[in-house]
């Protein structure tokens, strides 16, 4: 379920996950489904995706990038 949500993004996975977990456990009723769709270019993808993959990021090292 977390995996068809996030489309098999593991940052988008990993929010969902903890956003749906109800201490010590986590149920697929409480996974909800996002009513909208981002459509991102090339660039923008990569950007997000070493954002996520980094936890935490600063605008020097964005630039870098």
């Amino acid at each position: 379920m977390i995996n068809r949500v996030s489309n098999g993004n593991p940052g988008v996975a990993k929010v969902i996950w903890g956003k749906s977990l109800e201490y010590p456990t986590i149920k697929p009723s409480y996974v909800q489904e996002f009513s909208f769709k981002i459509k991102l270019d090339y660039s923008e993808s990569f950007i997000l995706y070493i954002i996520l993959s980094m936890e935490s990021i600063n605008r020097e090292e964005l630039v870098e990038i």
